[in-house]
């Protein structure tokens, strides 16, 4: 069997042969495919003549990597490639593939490559890093971040590990780009004929099955020396998140993401489990379409003094949460403003003044997008359709799967749009991309408005290398779109892992980062 292949059976194709098997016999027949020897990794650690990893999923939408993917799907593919540089669990930037970097000058950057090999045995050179970089600025992967790439306007190679970065204009923001979970080093032209490209990450994607499960091996030539720790990587998808529990509980898997909010707590106390969670972990918002009722900002502010943001931590998120009453900055960052943090409250009166303002004092219907299959999103939509109803906006929701709610996000459909994201970069500049209607559409920010001179300040933000200026100038940026309401928060939601008890090593990266915390299993190992 060629070592590359991919093993993808639709599912109606499986109806079709009236196969009659379970999903748990499918995976194994999967796995003896693709790993000769693997019915013995079903029993356990200690029983598997190959260390053996079994990670239970919430999904895996595309193994093409930059693409617009969400958190699960870049957890995957963190396994399969690196960056030039991380975050460490402190939240500190930290090199990755990169050995060093610096600004020569405001707008002229070197980074300097550790020696390092992709999984071909190939080495990784600065030929690779700017096709890497090229890739990322190119309207055919059509990545959201392609705008941030795209600020880069030249790359030199100066010699096979050293490459300078030119910018249009000052970004001090860029190590933290070069940091961000979506942007990965691959082998100059590999994404041409095989979809994830040949990376240099821990693990190699050796057989997909798209919906069903991943398979993936140990690169022998990863850069970390004696890592990683195991064999294999078995990856099964959950999409409904009590059988994600449910699989660790009965020992089928030894690690979940996306742990249900109300079962984190009861997993702190189970035996043989353990369990890993940051309250601030990532986000819950709304995005508005402003090509329909919500071009009037009255009528978005109408929205976002509406929702009581507690019960949305209580009903939701079990407890697990805190409501978010503003723009999202770490209060030990010079970013942070108490005004700007705790802007929005519940005022139901003001919401019915902008709703008179806007000639619209009886209420009005709208639409509003929302993915059926994580509940987060789905009982959001729930209970934010009741609350507005008190004040006589009238939602309905529209359900779909996440990959086809996020579509209908990217056609421009629906009014309103429940989104859930972690923040890929301390940097100010990463909350830029949910933060500017201007921008290019994309499902998970507001579109079709822009707010006069918010660009201009967030530009101006973005370019200052004084630290102190550049914190003032993010500040009254934020308050521009908090009066605005280019987009809606609701609440800061836990992110959560559990394991089995047998897991060893894994830590989460802090807060806002912490929904990226796969790309520390490189280092997990487990006990016999």
């Amino acid at each position: 069997m060629d070592s590359n292949i991919y093993i993808t059976v639709s599912r109606s194709a499986k109806e079709k042969g009236n196969m009659n098997c379970s999903r748990r016999s499918v995976l194994r027949l999967l796995s003896i495919a693709c790993f000769p020897g693997a019915l013995l990794g079903t029993a356990g650690f200690a029983q598997q003549t190959k260390r053996v990893l079994r990670l239970g999923v919430l999904d895996f939408l595309s193994p093409v990597p930059g693409k617009n993917n969400h958190i699960a799907t870049q957890g995957i593919l963190m396994l399969m490639h690196r960056g030039l540089l991380t975050y460490d669990v402190k939240g500190e930037l930290t090199g990755e593939l990169a050995e060093s970097w610096r600004n020569l000058s405001s707008v002229q950057w070197e980074v300097k490559l550790k020696e390092a090999k992709f999984s071909n045995g190939a080495p990784v050179t600065a030929e690779d890093v700017r096709y890497s970089l090229q890739r990322m600025a190119s309207n055919e992967l059509g990545s959201q971040l392609k705008p941030s790439f795209a600020r880069i306007t030249s790359m030199e190679v100066v010699d096979a590990r050293t490459i300078r970065l030119q910018t249009a204009e000052p970004l001090p923001s860029l190590p933290s780009l070069l940091a961000n979970a979506q942007f990965c080093i691959i082998a100059k032209g590999s994404d041409r004929f095989k979809p994830d490209g040949i990376g240099a990450g821990p693990y190699v994607l050796k057989a997909y099955e798209q919906g069903v499960s991943l398979g993936l091996e140990r690169n022998p030539h990863y850069f970390k020396a004696g890592y990683p720790k195991f064999d294999r990587v078995d990856a099964t998808i959950y999409r409904d998140e009590s059988a994600r529990l449910s699989a660790l509980r009965a020992g089928d898997v030894d690690l979940i993401d996306y742990v249900p909010y109300d079962a984190i707590n009861d997993i702190r106390n189970e035996a043989g489990l353990k369990s890993y969670g940051d309250s601030r972990g990532g986000l819950l918002y709304v995005t508005f379409n402003g090509r329909g009722i919500f071009e009037d900002a009255r009528l978005r502010k109408a929205v976002a003094f509406a929702l009581r943001r507690d019960e949305f931590v209580k009903a939701v998120l079990y407890g697990c949460g805190a409501p978010l009453n503003g723009v999202p900055r770490a209060q030990n960052t010079p970013y942070y403003a108490k005004e700007n943090a705790e802007f929005w409250r519940y005022d139901p009166v003001l919401s019915r003044k902008l709703m008179a303002e806007a000639g619209k004092p009886n209420g009005f219907n709208c639409v509003m997008l929302t993915a059926s299959d994580l509940s987060q999103h789905r009982n959001t939509a729930l209970l934010a359709q009741a609350q507005l109803a008190e004040i006589g906006i009238n939602v309905r929701l529209q359900m779909a799967d996440y990959a086809t709610r996020q579509a209908a996000g990217l056609r421009g459909e629906g009014d309103l749009g429940v989104n859930g994201t972690g923040m890929d970069s301390l940097d100010p500049d990463a909350y830029t991309r949910i933060q500017d209607p201007s921008q290019p559409i994309a499902a998970i920010r507001s579109s079709g408005f822009a707010v006069p001179g918010l660009r201009e300040a967030l530009s101006q933000a973005r370019h200052e290398f004084d630290p102190a200026k550049r914190a003032q100038l993010y500040i009254e940026a934020d308050r521009l779109s908090l009066d605005n309401t280019t987009l809606c928060g609701l609440v800061y939601r836990a992110t959560a892992f559990a394991s089995s008890s047998q897991i060893k090593g894994f830590e989460m990266f802090p807060q806002l980062l912490s929904a990226y915390s796969y790309r520390n299993l490189d280092v997990v190992s487990a006990s016999a």
